[in-house]
């Protein structure tokens, strides 16, 4: 089942010490776990029609023959990265104000990091496979 080799594949990377890797896929793992409400599915139904279901779930539409794919991956990853770094900014000064970490920051933290890494997973998804995959 996908879910549980996407699971297998975390530990093994943990226990690699590729922490980084590890966390990547983690996140991709918990998009897809979202996007199938937790439910396990074999790795065959893994197929055009559920990767363009699954795009349209996150409001993406990867279409490498659009020119501007790689300029707007490229500007969303900027921009969740700015995102990012503002809220750890504003976490840190709370913390030297010498008060605890606003739940709206730690969430935003949370939500930029998450919508970052999917942006980063979906531009080397795209570098990787060849031309026409997901046309």
């Amino acid at each position: 089942m996908t879910l549980a080799f996407g699971a297998e594949i975390i530990a093994e990377l943990q226990d690699a010490k590729k922490f980084g890797n590890a966390r990547v896929y983690d996140t991709m793992l918990r998009s897809i776990r979202n996007f199938v409400k937790g439910k396990d599915f074999p790795l065959k139904q893994l197929t055009y029609a559920w990767l363009k279901k699954y795009e349209a779930f996150y409001g993406i539409i990867l279409d490498p023959a659009d020119p501007y794919l790689e300029r707007n991956l490229a500007r969303l990853e900027i921009r969740f990265a700015e995102r990012y770094k503002c809220s750890l900014k504003k976490e840190i000064e709370r913390r030297e104000l010498g008060k605890p970490a606003h739940k709206t920051v730690l969430r935003s933290q949370e939500d930029n990091k998450e919508r970052l890494e999917v942006v980063r997973q979906l531009r080397n998804l795209l570098a990787q496979s060849p031309k026409g995959v997901y046309a």
